[in-house]
């Protein structure tokens, strides 16, 4: 792998740290800032999968679409994410910015524990592609 695709890749696996590092953060305020949290999380998710598509040798597509992602690190012969935690993180990449629809508190705190979930999966998948050791 090339050392700018290795540069993006950690780039993108920071931000994620950071977008799940703000939303957790903000948990102990989810009533005022649940459609933030939740969009935060999803972001999180796509950034760390996106890192892994780079550090596999694809681009990744300009999609906020979890299940997409999923779809392409198969076809990469990397493990998929999570169908449900896919799904669910997905419906808060555009309504709650925009204010299409509110995500309650309980469903802040899942997307928490979702991102998490993804998070915790694909960071050793992430450092053996860029050939990290934990």
């Amino acid at each position: 792998m090339d050392e700018q695709r290795r540069g993006s890749a950690r780039k993108l696996w920071d931000i994620a740290r950071r977008d799940l590092g703000l939303a957790e953060f903000a948990s102990g305020h989810r009533e005022e800032f649940a459609n933030q949290i939740a969009f935060q999380c999803q972001q999180s998710a796509e950034k760390i999968l996106k890192a892994c598509l780079l550090a596999a040798g694809f681009e990744p597509p300009l999609t906020h679409s979890l299940r997409l992602l999923g779809d392409l690190l198969a076809q990469a012969g990397l493990p998929t994410p999570d169908e449900f935690d896919a799904r669910f993180l997905s419906t808060f990449a555009v309504g709650p910015r925009y204010g299409g629809w509110e995500v309650s508190s309980e469903d802040a705190l899942a997307a928490i524990e979702a991102a998490e979930r993804v998070m915790a999966a694909y960071e050793p998948v992430l450092r053996r592609l860029l050939g990290e050791s934990e």
